[in-house]
């Protein structure tokens, strides 16, 4: 299931427009040696004076555009060359896939989450700690250990959900015993009763009244005191809510 070279897609979509301008210069290039031989449009009062000053634009436009070729002939070189690795002596390997069943996993302290399941590889982002994690696929390459291919679900500060390789020495199981020390993908149901935290500090909380969520809404824990929690959520809304009424992602 799992394809690295997905990741690659930006590197090659540049390759690609660097290309389409490689091509469309040297057509210039070569309309322009087209009109150095057919150039009658700069005229003066003397012949040789006009096809001198014609001569020397052209030579000088067609130096330009080979210099331009030889910059993107050069810019392309150098992406067919990168690979997926912050270190020069770093080399892709073979995968050699595990069965595994597809199950949830805690993340409990800050892992970063790799393109290729290597530890100089190229890392998408961190996932932060108390992340619940799924597993899709598990694999090892020659003499790093187990890596687990995992989806990492959307958070609030990126917006959008990852996929991506972690050590199988990043998780622990994740079970009813420490589900409550999950702090992402963390719902409260509609009309559950919150606290605006732009209205409401927590000492206030006693004497505010609170508001009726109008649909289930999910978040991030980001604080958590004497019995309630401050949820950042979707929207850049946060609120302070009661813990019994937080709904934590399934175990397994």
């Amino acid at each position: 299931m799992f394809n690295f070279l997905q990741a690659l897609n930006i590197r090659r979509a540049g390759k690609q427009f660097l290309l389409v301008v490689l091509l469309l210069l040297s057509f210039m290039l070569l309309i322009a040696g087209c009109a150095r031989q057919n150039d009658n449009t700069i005229k003066t009062e003397n012949p040789v004076v006009s096809k001198t000053v014609s001569e020397e634009s052209l030579e000088n436009e067609n130096e330009e555009l080979r210099q331009k070729i030889q910059t993107l002939e050069q810019e392309i070189e150098d992406l067919s060359q990168e690979n997926i690795f912050d270190k020069e002596n770093s080399k892709v390997l073979s995968i050699y896939f595990l069965p595994y069943t597809v199950e949830t996993k805690l993340v409990p302290e800050e892992t970063k989450l790799h393109i290729y399941p290597q530890k100089e590889a190229v890392h998408l982002r961190t996932i932060p700690k108390n992340t619940v994690v799924t597993v899709v696929n598990a694999g090892y390459t020659d003499g790093n250990g187990n890596w687990l291919y995992v989806y990492a679900p959307m958070l609030i500060d990126s917006m959008q959900d990852f996929y991506g390789w972690i050590p199988e020495g990043a998780v622990v199981a994740y079970t009813e015993e420490n589900q409550k020390l999950a702090e992402r993908i963390i719902t409260v149901k509609k009309g559950t009763k919150v606290y605006d935290v732009t209205k409401y500090e927590f000492k206030d909380i006693p004497k505010a009244t609170p508001m009726e969520l109008n649909s289930d809404t999910n978040g991030e824990i980001v604080e958590r005191k004497e019995g309630y929690v401050r949820l950042e959520c979707l929207g850049l809304f946060s609120c302070w809510v009661e813990e019994k009424d937080l709904v934590y992602p399934e175990t397994s």
